[in-house]
């Protein structure tokens, strides 16, 4: 059945076809068939030529028939003619070539009157050629009343082509656009002027685009593509075509106008666009094409979040030469902070039990720092040293010396250092003799002067592990030491725990941390005896991550520059305006050689800071020097750091010892000593704990240890707090580290304590009782809390 419909129906849309133009479509599985609304004419005009009685011929001439119905412009318009022909059947359709003249000519039989109309004035075009709307209707129906005597009809409107409505702007969903779409390459300026001030965007000779006067400055990428995209993709939700005084939207000036946008496109033409008022229901502004008398409507929402705001919001207050993963992290190295007011600076830098030189190529895949610092020398008969877990075994990977460079913890009041490492020769294995071997040390950190180790001498038999030293003396505190070995390319050294002492004692005692940072100022929070002490465990995360990755919140003035970018054209009048001229705190550090250094102001009337960063170095051999360019705002939420004291930065625990390092641990408090004995395996690890010659539970020694490790300090202690009493003293002894702490309670919640004899801080009485407590339950074999 259906096939005999769609056979009939083809039959009937062949004769339709003779006659007019349908839409034809299949609508719940029946042939659907209405006349196309462009070609159907309006009721005024159809009853009109309804009332005409002449015989009235629309003639084609100047072309053929098979060149007007090919042709999509002058088919339209002979389609358009055949709708008269369906309203009154004395309207006939024919065509003439022969004629000279290139149009339609409407004649009427009776009166022999005719009127010509050419096919170029059938349609409206643009400046450009481009056609957008078609005017048949009137004139068809005009010259058909004329040669029949009739009057004329007034008020027949235009027929917009796909795509246009009838003003000629370009349509999408009914909704049109101010100009048509310019694409983002196309685009040479956008200037914007608004209540905030003028701003520009350019395209420059690279092909980017950058803000006026702020070329070295990062902008947010997606805003600038919302900002392109509301200044070339033009989209009104409506359009007023008879509008009343330009006042009355507030378009007469643009001196007075909410906005002026205008964009120059790379072929130099110009659009420009003027926004008005906003709509009394406040989804709408105003707004004008410079060149049109319309008065169109733009989305608010859009247009607030793209041009209308100030140009600090399109711009990013990025700081810093900033990391971009946490492998990046450990290479985050002198780090300052001026706490400049104040008059003191916090140091931080890498630390690592040993750095070796960069030349220097561990065998295989050997963790050497490791092999040569863990204190676990090599034990037993020795057969091959590649396959040993406590020979560490290098190369030079270019034939010049290597160096191994050890950061000294300790130093003492005499200032006698030993030095003392194994040497390995196997020949067979390619484990040689260094062919030299010297040594330097540097008392501030920076600087290296080589001391005389000139009665070492290095002699030993072939598979021979032998055990070398030699002394020094410093009045000065030593900070580092380096020595040097050289040897042949591809030639191999071996080495048996590299250690340095200092009056007797370990200058780098393990206390299990393997790397991080350490702190070098201010020198009064270092203990007297060290170089160095321990940041706190929030150091990594909450500090130099924050650092490494800074940005602004937002970027409140930038120029601030006279030659872009370049630091030494600061103006001064910018940063007094800021409290910059004076900072209040100074933030650096360096990543991959180049340095970021950060000024902060005072806290501001928002209870921010204001910043501005300069980044110097060297980056693809070529020499970087920079200045942010932004005057930035910045609180504590987004770098707590910024509202820590020097105390903040310090590591809060008292005791960092590894519990594998610890030969007895002694408790005294009420007057009794508890005296724990630490007993280690073969691999240096503990096996087990005694007390009094009774076996103590590991695990819950483990936690009771824990306990103490846990401890952390709470503040400065004042000397007005009343006078102290001793709660509990903890001694601990070791191979490689001893120390003593003593708590004494000051006030009822506050205990200050000193380490070795010396300190500055208390701790919460609470966590002192916690201790005595768990102390109780392990001696009683009763469980001790983890917590």
């Amino acid at each position: 059945m259906k096939k005999q419909l769609y056979i009939v129906g083809g039959v009937m849309l062949a004769a339709l076809f003779l006659f007019g133009v349908y839409l034809v479509f299949i609508k719940d599985d029946e042939l659907v068939i209405e006349p196309d609304p462009f070609y159907t004419l309006t009721d005024t005009v159809i009853a009109e030529m309804e009332k005409i009685e002449d015989d009235v011929t629309i003639t084609f001439s100047g072309e053929s028939e098979s060149r007007i119905k090919s042709d999509d412009y002058l088919n339209r318009a002979y389609l358009f003619a055949l709708s008269y022909t369906e309203i009154n059947k004395k309207i006939s359709v024919e065509f003439d070539r022969s004629v000279d003249f290139h149009g339609i000519i409407i004649k009427s039989e009776k009166s022999n009157e005719q009127r010509q109309i050419s096919y170029d004035s059938l349609y409206k075009s643009l400046d450009n050629g481009t056609k957008y709307a078609f005017d048949g209707e009137r004139l068809y129906t005009n010259a058909i009343l004329s040669v029949c005597g009739r009057p004329e009809l007034t008020g027949i409107s235009l027929r917009a082509l796909s795509g246009y409505d009838t003003d000629g702007d370009t349509v999408m969903a009914g909704r049109p656009f101010m100009y048509p779409r310019i694409e983002r390459k196309d685009v040479q300026t956008i200037t914007v002027v608004n209540e905030h001030g003028s701003y520009k965007v350019y395209r420059d000779s690279n092909n980017q685009f950058y803000f006026e006067g702020a070329k070295v400055v990062t902008y947010d990428a997606e805003m600038f593509a919302n900002l392109i995209v509301n200044s070339t993709y033009v989209l009104a939700t409506g359009k007023i075509s008879e509008p009343m005084g330009m006042e009355v939207y507030g378009l007469d000036d643009e001196e007075n106008a909410t906005a002026v946008i205008t964009v120059v496109t790379i072929d130099k033409v110009t659009h420009k666009i003027i926004i008005g008022n906003k709509t009394s229901d406040g989804r709408n502004y105003y707004a004008k094409y410079h060149t049109k008398d319309f008065i169109y409507l733009l989305p608010a929402a859009e247009l607030e979040a793209a041009l209308l705001g100030p140009v600090h919001s399109y711009l990013r207050a990025n700081l810093v030469y900033g990391i971009s993963s946490t492998e990046d992290l450990l290479k985050v190295d002198n780090i300052v902070l001026d706490y400049i007011k104040e008059g003191y600076t916090l140091k931080a830098n890498i630390h690592a039990r040993m750095f070796v030189s960069g030349n220097l190529s561990p065998f295989g895949k050997t963790d050497i720092v490791t092999m040569l610092t863990d204190r676990v020398s090599f034990s037993g008969t020795y057969t091959n040293w590649p396959e040993s877990q406590t020979l560490g075994g290098f190369t030079s990977n270019d034939g010049k010396n290597v160096y191994l460079e050890a950061p000294l913890y300790i130093y003492g009041d005499e200032g006698n250092y030993t030095v003392s490492f194994g040497i390995l020769k196997d020949e067979i294995y390619s484990a040689n003799l260094p062919n030299k071997i010297y040594a330097s040390i540097s008392v501030d950190g920076e600087t290296f002067t080589e001391i005389d180790i000139s009665g070492l001498k290095l002699s030993q038999a072939n598979k021979e592990i032998k055990k070398y030293s030699f002394e020094f003396q410093s009045d000065e505190p030593v900070k580092f030491l380096r020595v040097y070995f050289g040897i042949d390319k591809d030639k191999y050294i071996v080495l048996d725990e590299l250690t340095v002492f200092v009056d007797g004692v370990d200058a780098q005692p393990y206390d299990g941390t393997i790397g991080g940072w350490k702190l070098t100022s201010p020198s009064e929070y270092i203990p007297s005896g060290y170089n160095f002490i321990y940041p706190n465990n929030e150091f990594s995360n909450s500090f130099v991550t924050s650092l490494a990755t800074l940005m602004g919140e937002r970027v409140v003035d930038f120029g601030i520059t006279s030659k872009e970018g370049d630091p030494s054209t600061l103006i001064s009048s910018k940063l007094e305006q800021y409290g910059l001229d004076n900072p209040a705190l100074h933030a650096s550090y360096e990543f991959n050689g180049v340095t970021t250094d950060i000024y902060f102001s005072d806290i501001n009337e928002n209870g921010k800071f204001y910043c501005y960063s300069v980044i110097w170095g060297i980056v693809g051999g070529e020499k970087l020097e920079r200045c942010s360019d932004v005057i930035g705002e910045i609180s504590v939420e987004t770098a707590a750091w910024l509202g820590w004291d020097i105390v903040d930065f310090l590591d809060h625990s008292l005791l960092s010892m590894n519990i594998d390092t610890i030969d007895t641990l002694t408790l005294t408090f009420d007057g009794v000593d508890h005296v724990f004995n630490l007993y280690r395996n073969e691999g240096n690890r503990l096996e087990r704990v005694t007390a009094n010659g009774k076996e103590m539970d590991l695990q819950n020694f483990r936690y009771l240890y824990i306990s103490i490790v846990k401890i952390r300090l709470k503040g400065e202690y004042s000397e007005g707090d009343r006078k102290p009493t001793e709660m509990l003293k903890v001694k601990i002894t070791g191979p490689v580290k001893s120390t003593e702490i003593i708590f004494y309670r000051v006030t009822t919640s506050k205990a200050f304590y000193t380490i070795d004899g010396e300190g500055s801080y208390y701790i919460l009485v609470d966590s002192i009782n916690d201790i005595k407590n768990n102390v109780k339950l392990l001696l009683d074999g009763k469980p001790v809390p983890y917590r």
